[in-house]
């Protein structure tokens, strides 16, 4: 459960900082390097949110089976 409220606040975090960022721009791309850097750390983040999903989705279905 803890994995999962973590992975949350990770996915929340992320997503509001690069609305910030977009906003920040005022919908036109000022710095597009800043950009894309916090977009690729987004898109990392959400891999491994996919991980822990994963995993946790693995731990219940081992749980169910006992």
């Amino acid at each position: 459960m803890q994995i999962a409220k973590n992975t949350n606040l990770e996915l929340t975090q992320r997503r509001n900082k690069l609305s910030y960022i977009y906003s920040k721009e005022n919908q036109t791309i000022q710095n597009p390097d800043e950009f894309i850097e916090t977009l690729q750390a987004f898109i990392e983040e959400f891999k491994k949110i996919l991980i822990n999903l994963k995993k946790l989705h693995s731990m219940k279905s081992k749980i169910k089976r006992c």
